[in-house]
């Protein structure tokens, strides 16, 4: 660093002292004073969370996600799509009159003296609203937004939303920590192509009832979002459907076209409780809305396939009690890898996500399912899951002999045990092991055993896949954990 004495580094011929000592001062100021600021917001959301579920109810729960699936035009007979949670919950905090005609956020500022210091952060958390802006410029390090509502222009100096191009419509809220604005929870963005169709919408709400103006503009920002959620799938599908008819017929029957617009999924989740639903929200608003949209998303990835799992395994019925530790193991091998096409750095992400939530949930005392189950079978899986799902892959281009049907020994389809002995590797066929016959494999495998799921032919004294369906880790030794194993199919000579 320059001394106060020496020549500017900026090449100025000035002393630095006399140049830019007093710029830079200020910058560092300005960057002390924002990451403060930010440390304050952090713990005021905490605050307000916690004060929230203080004054919640299941009723309130009830009413209020209802009016929420009615502005964003969600089913009502279904729960909040998971995707959704965080939204649902920034939601309800700053946007949504749901305590006696207040917004949580105004009555919990009421509630508690505000120290002079953070005095006009804290009140920033009523302009906290979600609102749509228009992306109207862009350069390096700056994006210039322009608030749709009142015109005002705002300056965001990052590159974490560079994916932005000129012209599109974001639907976020913004806070200003320093000079600096930043976004705060989730934000929707929808490219210029539909630019025309979001401001007619907006325009029919850009008078409202000024008595209300506040609450009916909330509310007209999020039907206008919801409308344009719905609209962006329904060009999404319009497009698919018109491509692919134009390759197999030339042209597309508008009654089609409706028809696919209007189709509903087949095999909708039974869904979890109310209470379930609820503990899950709470943990993304406090632990996983303030990280990286990119770990907002792998959270989000992890927990689609947590709530597959327990609603279609319990449903309605389902209480974190009936998690012990062979559910666990069987939800993180045998359903895992059949349902999902994974590698192995996304099962070890898969594994501590899981992990900070079950922590979470012994944290606030709502479930002892870390200590009692979970960490063993975390110890267990961190590192044979990983391998497991690289031997499955080696094992399928490398450990497989095509065969012709009807010609050799009978195939058995079945569920085996892969182990490497002494003397290479050997196959557990009912109650006796035999050698089976692959072309090499990793020096790792040798302190793992795997469960393989798949179809051999016995030649003499060895045996030979030729076909292998999956691949699971052999902590699976448990009978009640094992996949169930398929039929004994013979050879129809």
């Amino acid at each position: 660093m320059a001394g106060r004495n020496d020549p500017c580094p900026c090449g100025s011929h000035k002393k630095y002292k006399k140049c830019c000592e007093r710029v830079i001062a200020f910058s560092q100021a300005e960057q002390v004073k924002a990451r403060r600021e930010r440390e304050w917001f952090m713990q005021g959301k905490s605050e307000l969370v916690h004060w929230f579920k203080k004054h919640w109810s299941d009723e309130k729960h009830c009413k209020w996600s209802s009016h929420f699936k009615e502005l964003l035009q969600l089913e009502q007979d279904q729960p909040i799509p998971q995707h959704f949670y965080v939204s649902f919950a920034y939601w309800l905090l700053f946007d949504a009159c749901c305590m006696e005609g207040e917004r949580p956020v105004d009555r919990w500022i009421r509630s508690f003296p505000v120290p002079t210091e953070q005095e006009r952060l804290i009140h920033s958390f009523k302009d906290l609203s979600l609102s749509c802006y228009e992306v109207i410029d862009i350069r390096e390090e700056r994006m210039l937004f322009h608030r749709l509502f009142d015109g005002v222009k705002i300056e965001i100096h990052t590159c974490q939303h560079s994916t932005f191009e000129k012209g599109d419509l974001v639907f976020t809220r913004l806070i200003r920590f320093g000079n600096h604005y930043q976004f705060v929870g989730p934000y929707t963005s929808f490219v210029h192509e539909m630019r025309g169709e979001i401001l007619v919408q907006l325009e029919k709400f850009n008078h409202p009832d000024e008595e209300h103006k506040d609450y009916t503009t909330r509310n007209h920002v999020w039907r206008v979002l919801g409308y344009s959620i719905q609209r962006a799938k329904e060009l999404e599908r319009i497009e698919e459907l018109v491509a692919a008819s134009e390759d197999v017929l030339g042209s597309v029957d508008d009654s089609v076209i409706l028809d696919a617009m209007e189709q509903k999924e087949a095999n909708q989740k039974p869904g979890l409780p109310l209470k379930i639903m609820q503990q899950l929200e709470q943990f993304f608003v406090t632990c996983v809305s303030p990280l990286q949209k990119k770990t907002q998303s792998l959270y989000g990835d992890s927990f689609e396939l947590l709530f597959r799992f327990l609603s279609d395994r319990y449903g309605q019925s389902f209480d974190w009690k009936q998690l012990d530790r062979d559910t666990l193991i069987h939800f993180f091998t045998v359903w895992y890898l059949d349902h999902v096409s994974t590698t192995p750095t996304s099962s070890k992400i898969f594994l501590n996500t899981m992990k900070t939530f079950f922590r979470w949930l012994a944290a606030e005392k709502i479930s002892d399912i870390y200590h009692q189950f979970f960490q063993p079978v975390y110890l267990a899986l961190i590192r044979t899951l990983p391998i497991t799902i690289e031997a499955r892959k080696w094992l399928r281009i490398n450990g497989v002999t095509s065969t012709q049907r009807g010609q050799g020994p009978p195939v058995l389809t079945d569920l085996y045990q892969l182990a490497i002995s002494s003397s290479g590797p050997v196959l557990l066929v009912g109650n006796k092991w035999i050698s089976v016959r692959l072309s090499g494999f990793p020096p790792m495998w040798e302190e793992n055993r795997f469960w393989i799921r798949g179809s051999i032919q016995k030649v003499n004294a060895e045996s030979v896949f030729t076909h292998i369906e999956n691949v699971y880790p052999a902590v699976m030794v448990e009978e009640s954990n094992s996949p169930q194993p398929l039929r004994y199919i013979e050879n129809s000579n």
